[in-house]
């Protein structure tokens, strides 16, 4: 094979395979969409990552906090948890959440992107140090990380280590990609070896 041949075929792969990346987000997109249920109301909130609407619990699509026992930080630390709980109830207040739900997870909980008077809860949380990305909200958490906000003003263990350190419900990862530019840019993160 010449060379300028192998460079064609190459240059073909790629392409084909970006193609189907593609096509494999708006699949993902489509069945999210078909799939959605919105859940509104009055939030009982049980951890900084999930809450209760009447008889529903829901978890936060894309975060992960901390476990209401779990401390941060050198010893003795700062409770990191708790502090992640109180902040999602300050950021809820008294008002009503509207959840779009796009699947379950294995414990059955809601997985939701929730929003209080337009806000964006996932996102906060993250923004605001108190929770890790789980594949969304990329830019957010690199904020955090850049001002050392919350989590990221010092030592802490990410919650699914701590959780499975203390023999706690493992959660999965619920990454839904949003683009090929958050695969590429975990994937660089990894590479530089910035991913924890």
């Amino acid at each position: 094979m010449s060379r300028r041949s192998f460079r064609r075929l190459t240059l073909d792969l790629c392409v084909t395979l970006v193609f189907l990346a593609l096509l494999a987000s708006v699949v993902a997109k489509l069945r999210q969409d078909e799939g959605a249920e919105t859940l509104t109301g009055h939030a009982r909130i049980i951890d900084g990552d999930t809450l209760a609407i009447g008889k529903a619990r829901l978890r936060l699509l894309g975060i992960d906090a901390p476990e209401r026992a779990q401390t941060c930080g050198d010893s003795p630390g700062w409770p990191c948890g708790m502090q992640a709980r109180a902040r999602l109830t300050t950021l809820i207040g008294r008002n009503a959440v509207v959840c779009r739900a796009e699947g379950r997870d294995r414990y059955r909980r809601w997985l939701a992107e929730c929003r209080v008077e337009g806000r964006n809860l996932n996102a906060a949380m993250v923004r605001e140090g108190l929770a890790v990305t789980s594949g969304a909200y990329l830019e957010e958490e690199r904020a955090a990380r850049t001002e050392k906000r919350g989590l990221w003003s010092g030592p802490f263990e990410r919650p699914r280590d701590w959780r499975a350190r203390h023999g706690e419900m493992a959660e999965p990862s619920h990454m839904s990609l949003t683009s090929i530019d958050d695969l590429l840019d975990r994937i660089r993160r990894w590479w530089a070896g910035e991913e924890q």
